[in-house]
């Protein structure tokens, strides 16, 4: 396995992919929340949509990065929950129920969400260096 080189693909496939995401945070906040329904589940809810903007942005950031995408991808999605589960700690008050004033608290109701998004990140960045390496591989010489 090739040691971690950040060199100007991958950086610039890591901006692309944050701008994306930062984008469809924008469109969600300007549509009222409307797109965003949540999935329930007994680990926590989590967005569908949320899941396929984050695939769409690691893909495009994999495809501009060509390869060595994938732990930026899984490195700017954990980047982003710390920031979540800080701010939620952050905001929540003597009000809010017992279980979101903890950090173990904050990551059990969130547990869904956090672990889709790691895999989906990984996997787009993936998909989008698999397209890029697909579409620089030379046509095969017929004899």
């Amino acid at each position: 396995m090739p040691a971690f080189r950040l060199d100007t693909r991958v950086l610039a496939g890591g901006v692309v992919a944050m701008l994306l995401l930062l984008a469809f945070d924008l469109f969600a906040s300007l549509a009222g929340g409307r797109i965003d329904a949540f999935v329930r589940t007994p680990w926590g809810p989590f967005s569908a949509a949320t899941l396929a903007v984050t695939f769409v942005a690691m893909a495009v950031g994999g495809w501009v990065a060509r390869r060595g995408f994938t732990w930026v991808a899984l490195a700017l999605t954990a980047l982003t929950w710390v920031v979540v589960v800080a701010t939620l700690l952050a905001i929540a008050g003597p009000d809010s129920p017992p279980q979101m004033r903890g950090v173990g608290g904050v990551l059990r109701y969130n547990a869904a969400a956090i672990v889709l998004g790691l895999a989906v990140a990984a996997l787009g960045a993936w998909a989008g260096q698999w397209l890029a390496q697909r579409r620089q591989a030379p046509p095969p010489t017929s004899p």
